[in-house]
């Protein structure tokens, strides 16, 4: 092989090799995971909570966007919430606020939802989101016992 001919392979390599990292590199960090034990409970249709279930926040990544959105202003940061096995949403967080007193809002939209909005505020060391996609609110909050609950909100059953 000529030296033209290694150098081919070798450019060839760095290239699969760095598609490669990129394609791994887009997997999307999750704000909350589903608490080990916990159970979806689902109430009778018609009911404006169509469900919920426990789960676990992951403070760390909140940390992370607000640090990236202050590196990159108007650089949206996307993240995943699995709200329920059969319904996972991406956001993308594209704005901060700091609004006193240890408050800090996100502001974003969900993807693939033009109309999509979503919200997360971290409080204190607690944390509330509320995304609102296609008529029903996905909504992460304190369940009043120290835990968080993941809950599906039909709007047209208020």
């Amino acid at each position: 092989m000529t030296v033209h001919s290694w150098r081919a392979v070798a450019a060839l390599f760095s290239l699969l090799l760095t598609l490669g990292l990129d394609a791994a590199g887009q997997a999307r960090p999750s704000l909350i995971a589903p608490r080990v034990g916990g159970t979806v409970t689902q109430n009778a249709p018609g009911a404006a909570l169509a469900r919920k279930r426990p789960v676990e926040v992951d403070f760390s990544l909140l940390s992370s966007v607000r640090d990236a959105l202050q590196l990159r202003p108007g650089v949206a940061q996307q993240m995943e919430i699995p709200f329920f096995e059969d319904r996972t949403l991406t956001i993308n967080l594209e704005r901060m606020e700091r609004i006193g007193r240890g408050v800090t809002n996100f502001y974003g939209t969900v993807e693939g939802d033009p109309l999509g909005q979503a919200v997360v505020t971290q409080s204190r060391g607690n944390v509330g989101v509320t995304v609102f996609t296609q008529g029903l609110a996905y909504q992460v909050r304190l369940d009043g016992v120290g835990s968080y609950v993941a809950q599906e909100v039909n709007r047209g059953n208020l």
